[in-house]
């Protein structure tokens, strides 16, 4: 997804190792002025952390940033966002 979303013109940053991040951060930032993207990466029926539910329910309440939870299935609504 990473490729993906460069090659749509957005700025992407995952953390390389989250042992060390703070728990809850999701796994991709997104920038593509004006867009701010979040998004928590899931398998197919991984759960979410207490943590990941906490920071994606504060995210939500941000304006301008935009919170997602993509799984596999999730494909088309993501390239279809990405473009």
């Amino acid at each position: 997804m990473t490729e993906y979303a460069q090659s749509q013109g957005w700025w992407v940053y995952r953390t390389y190792n989250s042992q060390h991040s703070e728990p809850g951060m999701p796994d991709l930032f997104m920038v593509r002025p004006p867009n701010v993207i979040l998004a928590e990466l899931k398998r197919e029926k991984g759960k979410v952390t207490a943590a990941q539910a906490l920071v994606l329910a504060l995210l939500e309440q941000c304006f301008g940033v935009e919170v997602h939870l993509w799984r596999p299935s999730d494909w088309d609504e993501i390239e279809w966002r990405l473009r």
